[in-house]
């Protein structure tokens, strides 16, 4: 896990950061704790897609960060190599996310 930060910070990044039950709303505190409240500050979130429990987790982190202010501005998928296995495809998804604060300024 890879996390990035300074006291409020206008960047903040996450890198496959979920491996327990706890750790969506763990990272999504994080977020909140540590990004700088204004209409430039980003959150840049990559989580490898390895299956399914890890998509659950995924979810769970959405929606923790929205439920507490925070909007999905951008969002992708690329294939990366995964240090856990190999794959036939040569790497693993990626899916990754910029966040914002969801305020006046920012919205939409």
């Amino acid at each position: 896990m890879l996390l990035v930060l300074t006291y409020f910070s206008k960047a903040v990044i996450a890198a496959d950061p979920l491996y327990d039950d706890d750790h969506p709303e763990l990272v999504g505190a994080m977020v909140r704790k540590y990004l700088k409240f204004d209409r430039f500050s980003r959150a840049l979130i990559a989580i490898p897609m390895r299956d399914k429990t890890t998509r659950a987790l995924a979810r769970k982190l959405i929606n923790y960060l929205r439920e507490n202010g925070l909007q999905l501005n951008e969002q992708g998928e690329e294939v990366f190599k995964d240090d856990w296995r190999e794959t036939e495809e040569g790497g693993i998804k990626f899916w990754w996310s910029i966040w914002g604060w969801a305020i006046p300024w920012t919205a939409r």
